[in-house]
């Protein structure tokens, strides 16, 4: 009975299996990175989050406040305190949430073009700027 050999042998499949694992790993972190490394990922993604702070900033200004926001690349709405960005050239979707409570807002369904965003006593009101 030769264990030195036995130990060769299952050696040589957990290495096998490692190199299956690693590559597995690998595969799936470069499917990741290509699916969100495009720029419409991107664009749709810092939109939302930006989208979601400008709301939670202006909810929490002890005064009436009014805010223009440049808006040239999606459409959007808000849903159960979540911002959906719809890009022209993309079909998904990247909900993004926020932390006031939505009773206070009140939106058109789907606003594209720049937004006019107010403050009052009674809450906030999302709208699309009419153009001058």
């Amino acid at each position: 009975m030769n264990k030195k050999g036995d130990m060769v042998i299952e050696k040589k499949f957990l290495w096998v299996a490692y190199l299956v694992f690693a590559v597995l790993i690998f595969l799936a972190a470069a499917s990741f990175v290509r699916s969100n490394a495009t720029k419409q990922a991107f664009t749709r993604d810092f939109q939302s989050r930006d989208l979601a702070i400008l709301i939670d900033t202006i909810s929490f200004s002890p005064r009436d406040i009014q805010v223009t926001y440049t808006n040239d690349c999606c459409e959007f709405n808000i849903k159960q305190n979540k911002i959906t960005l719809k890009l022209p050239t993309d079909i998904l979707e990247k909900p993004y949430p926020f932390l006031t409570p939505q009773k206070f807002i009140t939106s058109q369904k789907d606003i594209k073009g720049d937004i006019l965003f107010k403050k009052t006593s009674e809450g906030i009101t999302i709208n699309e700027k009419s153009p001058i």
